[in-house]
């Protein structure tokens, strides 16, 4: 049985398995070295121009997760349309600890992910 934290590949992409309600399959995707790389050089531009204190910061771009766990190094796990998977299969592992507990705090601390996901998480224990 798949639970949070459990890393799958869908349509040659990867992903971690976030929660489920019975219709919709929550899940960060993980992006590759490259758009992830992009994605920090982002958001570590905005931080230094002091666009965090007029809210740019705050955009759902970057909503991630920059992750440690083995095999996905530098890479990060973006919580934008958490919602668009119908299927898990492939799984190939797991994040570590680390990594689930920033998810977590990401999740449960940002108006911009959808209140169904933090109700499914918030009872999640690691």
């Amino acid at each position: 049985m798949i639970k949070f934290g459990d890393i799958f590949r869908y349509k040659e992409r990867y992903y971690i398995y976030l929660a489920s309600n019975g219709e919709t399959i929550f899940t960060a995707r993980i992006l590759n070295k490259e758009q992830s790389k992009e994605l920090i050089k982002m958001r570590d531009s905005l931080h230094a121009n002091a666009a965090r204190k007029q809210g740019g910061y705050d955009r759902p771009i970057f909503l991630f997760v920059q992750l440690s766990s083995r095999d996905f190094e530098s890479q990060v796990a973006h919580l934008v349309k958490t919602d668009n998977n119908d299927r898990c299969e492939d799984c190939i592992g797991q994040i570590n600890e680390k990594d689930s507990k920033e998810i977590l705090k990401e999740i449960q601390g940002d108006k911009n992910i959808p209140k169904i996901l933090k109700d499914l998480t918030r009872e999640i224990i690691l």
